[in-house]
């Protein structure tokens, strides 16, 4: 099987900050404009969709030279680019919702062939959001037909503009979070004859199952069924019982092949094409449900989408476990950001909301970072389906007016290019089982009747305590994890694969730390018995209680608890000082902590297992530290509505230190510790770098902020700077600031140490926490969240 991605050159080196233009909501005559607003701004790249409805407006007419309109001229605008030596990411499709009619699927497609729409359980048409999001069948041989000649024709344009020939395009983007139109339910989709078959044919689903499946004998001892031949097989319309669980699961992770052999296809025409740049595609951001990233990176980078809109604490620890869930599914490539929101087309977005969103995607280790919009636009008359203005609040507005945002991404540029930040510190990781996401998507319940989504929101919970606490985790899938993983936490359902199971026994017996909870897997992925993981940790029996949980110094009612009859373990934890709900035991070289209940606080789970150490504690504030080629990074937040005041405590390999510190409401920086500079080192200081260049140090902190910045030198300065200290003894020299609007210089000889002052975080009205209050109470009615 080619692979798609990699063309290893494309990945080396890769370094970029974007911002998304749409030619097509812009004049032409303002292309270039609009361009040179992204390179001043610091961005050497930029991105748009190629809408396939656009170009292709009469079945077999295509027009990218702008002969039926202006704005269709997609070769001049790749060709300014070009000449102001701007990469470009292009993304033809050939679905790209971008709020565009019928999301750049042709109207004639869908009235000539209708048989290309996608059918829910019911036989009917999977409903559309408005007219942007059509679910399509992605596999049904006409739609495949007319998609394939819009990419081969696309292509070959963009094959004249590749960056590697001499022009602008870098990435090629294929479709756009390929998800049925956002249809997450098992029973929306797709119940079209060519997916399910019928009348004795095979369809597109039981020929999967072919696949999986040896035998139709072993199809039927997994589902308790007894179908003689494949074509037999029905697909789930509704979930019915524990049995059918597999069967629905089954179901679920066939959609996902399915979309990924689609973009397999489409990727395979833009190769076909002479097309060897980078192939991406995106993926939806959604709180809770993780993407099928593993079963599309096999065949294209797969690259994150953030819209939390307003952050909260609940936003922020959704976006950190989005960026690490991306990074472990494919940690051979980079992480990329495909769209990092820099506004909304319904309503304006808090600046505050890009300002952090952006460091943290950078202290993730993002070599990609593109402004979802960067500029915005005008919708073309029956294209758009939002207002006519596109993206009102964006950095450069529809009319081509810089807003407070540029300034924002103008800051991120500068901080960014000074930071050079590549990889988190981990304190613990988190393994991540696939299956267990489709399960939360059946709305289905465990052997003991407790649902999978309530299971998973609990474990979400200690996640944000964790967060909340200053501990930083990776996320791994358990198939990918390694002895560096360790301490490895891992939040059980009822089911495991046997491979897992005897993946974990092995990462403990080689001298890893295994923490598990609240159960131990019964069954494996064929309803078969899971003896192997519950015998080597000594357990006979498990059954689930309420009661009062005891464990050290805490003490709490549960209203589900594990609790396991277990030999030759250490116990940690007792229901109603009876039944042990926690135990430890030694294996081979390592140990495993088994709960039997997720804890709700951090600091219980620190104490139950003291392999968990910190490397970085910030109270008051959510924290996350990074390194780079020259030190250190640790990007604080204040997500509140109020200044805190707090302290941060250190404990590198190399480095130990605490320090106090003040912060604005709503406020986010990254602080540079152990940065290495040509007059000396930056041990740490409260305000963020954006330039280090010669015996020059520039920081940027809040207006009428304080804060500090400590130095280590061979010898102090000439003159001591007002409210500072040298330390003979270390060698470091602290300076305390008091910041004003404008340049502040702290050390003006023999360097230069200057703290500039921005302006306040804003406030976000009223109307931004009603909103995001309003999603959580959507999640929580039609999702059960």
């Amino acid at each position: 099987m080619v692979n798609f991605m990699y063309l290893p050159e494309r990945l080396s080196g890769l370094e970029a900050l974007s911002g998304e233009i749409h030619y097509f909501r812009i004049p032409h005559s303002k292309w270039r404009s609009r361009i040179l607003d992204a390179k001043e701004a610091g961005l050497n790249a930029i991105s748009t969709y190629i809408p396939w409805n656009w170009h292709e407006v009469e079945e077999g007419s295509f027009d990218f030279s702008g002969s039926t309109h202006p704005q269709r001229n997609l070769e001049l605008f790749l060709e300014i680019a070009k000449e102001e030596e701007m990469l470009v990411i292009a993304k033809p499709g050939p679905y790209i919702c971008a709020e565009w009619l019928y999301g750049g699927v042709p109207s004639w497609l869908l009235e000539r062939y209708p048989e290309v729409r996608a059918l829910n359980s019911l036989s009917k048409p999977t409903k559309w959001f408005s007219k942007k999001a059509p679910a399509i069948t992605y596999l049904h041989p006409t739609y495949v037909k007319f998609a394939e000649r819009w990419v081969k024709k696309v292509s070959e344009v963009i094959r004249r503009y590749e960056a590697s020939k001499g022009g602008c395009v870098f990435i090629v983007q294929v479709d756009n979070e390929s998800s049925y139109g956002f249809h997450f339910s098992p029973f929306d989709a797709d119940y079209n004859p060519v997916v399910v078959g019928g009348n004795g044919k095979e369809g597109l689903y039981q020929k999967w199952l072919e696949s999986k499946y040896s035998s139709i004998a072993q199809l039927n001892r997994t589902y308790g069924t007894s179908y003689t031949t494949f074509s037999e097989v029905e697909p789930p319309r509704a979930l019915k019982g524990k049995r059918s669980l597999l069967v629905v699961l089954d179901w679920l992770e066939f959609k996902e092949h399915m979309i990924a052999e689609f973009l397999h296809r489409m990727a395979e025409v833009i190769r076909g094409a002479g097309v060897n740049a980078l192939l991406v595609t995106n993926e939806f951001f959604i709180p809770f449900f993780y993407p099928p990233v593993q079963a599309k990176s096999k065949f294209l980078v797969d690259a994150a989408d953030l819209y939390p809109h307003y952050l909260d604490e609940d936003s922020f620890l959704a976006a950190v476990n989005y960026l690490e869930f991306f990074k472990g599914c494919q940690p051979e490539t980079p992480l990329l950001v495909a769209e990092l929101q820099s506004g909304w087309f319904s309503y304006n977005t808090s600046r505050n909301t890009l300002h952090i969103l952006g460091r943290l995607a950078h202290v993730k280790g993002a070599k990609l970072v593109n402004f979802y919009m960067f500029s915005g636009g005008v919708n073309p008359k029956g294209f758009g389906t939002t207002s006519k203005l596109y993206f009102k609040d964006a950095p450069v507005s529809p009319m081509g007016e810089r807003t407070e945002k540029y300034n924002t991404v103008k800051l991120f540029a500068l901080a960014t290019k000074a930071s050079r930040l590549t990889t988190p510190v981990y304190d613990l990781h988190v393994a991540y089982y696939h299956r267990y996401t489709l399960a939360e998507i059946t709305g289905g319940c465990d052997i003991f009747g407790r649902k999978y989504r309530s299971l998973s929101s609990s474990f979400r919970r200690l996640l944000l305590s964790l967060v909340k606490n200053g501990v930083s985790y990776s996320v791994t899938p358990i198939s990918l994890t390694g002895q560096h993983h360790s301490p490895l936490l891992f939040h059980e359902f009822d089911f495991l694969a046997g491979e897992e199971a005897d993946r974990l026994i092995r990462h403990v017996e080689n001298g890893g730390t295994l923490i598990l909870m609240p159960q131990i897997p019964l069954f494996d992925e064929e309803n078969n018995k899971l003896d192997d993981l519950a015998e080597t940790l000594g357990v006979t029996c498990q059954k689930v209680r309420s009661g009062v949980v005891r464990s050290v110094d805490f003490k709490e009612r549960m209203t589900s608890v594990t609790v396991f009859d277990v030999k030759d373990a250490e116990p940690l934890a007792f229901l109603d000082n009876e039944y042990v709900c926690g135990f430890k035991v030694q294996l081979g070289k390592g140990e495993v902590i088994q709960l039997g209940f997720t804890p709700r606080e951090a600091f219980l789970l620190k104490r139950l297992a003291p392999s968990l150490k910190q490397a970085c504690r910030a109270s008051g504030v959510l924290a996350c530290l990074s390194r780079g080629e020259n030190g250190y990074g640790l990007l604080v937040c204040n997500l509140e509505r109020k200044d805190v005041e707090g302290v941060v405590s250190l404990r590198l390999p190399d480095y130990e230190s605490t320090f106090s510190f003040s912060f604005p409401a709503r406020g986010g920086a990254i602080w540079p510790i152990r940065r290495k500079l040509s007059f000396g080192e930056l041990l740490y200081a409260t305000a963020e770098l954006v330039e280090a260049e010669g015996n020059k140090l520039v920081l940027w902190s809040y207006k009428n902020s304080r804060g500090e910045v400590k130095l280590k030198l061979d010898a102090p300065p000439p003159q001591l700077p007002e409210n500072s200290h040298w330390d003979a003894k270390d060698k470091t020299l602290s300076v305390k600031f008091h910041v004003q609007i404008g340049e502040n210089v702290i050390i003006e000889t023999p360097f230069k140490v200057s703290v500039i002052g921005v302006k306040y975080p804003e406030l976000e009205g009223i109307k931004e926490r009603m909103l995001t209050k309003a999603r959580n109470w959507i999640f929580k009615k039609f999702l059960g969240y």
